[in-house]
């Protein structure tokens, strides 16, 4: 049975321009999770001057409970020393986030 947030999630940024794909990781991937399981979600872009940075927060904060909150670091940006949770990583090309359970409520 496909999971109701994450289609919306995909659908929500399947037309972000110079998005070019959208892959599922951690517990939700490996089939582990559980019921407050937050998603993992990395974004694949073609270059860090394509990606429409506005577009993409702005359908970001369609997904969440409290949009005014919506952060968008640039590409790369948290391979500088930030706050970002262990394990997470980002390249000139990858960027992942993690999208919180609380978003659970949206779908």
């Amino acid at each position: 049975m496909p999971d109701p947030l994450l289609t919306r999630i995909v659908g929500e940024l399947a037309d972000v321009p110079g998005l070019r794909a959208i892959a599922l990781g951690g517990s939700r991937a490996r089939g582990t999770a559980q019921a407050g399981s937050d998603y993992d979600v990395g974004l694949y872009i073609a270059s860090r001057h394509d990606l429409d940075t506005d577009a993409l927060r702005e359908a970001v904060r369609r997904l969440v409970d409290a949009p005014q909150t919506v952060e968008l670091t640039a590409v790369g940006g948290w391979d500088s020393g930030s706050s970002a949770a262990a394990g997470s990583e980002s390249t000139g090309t990858r960027s992942t986030c993690s999208i919180a359970r609380s978003m659970q409520s949206a779908a």
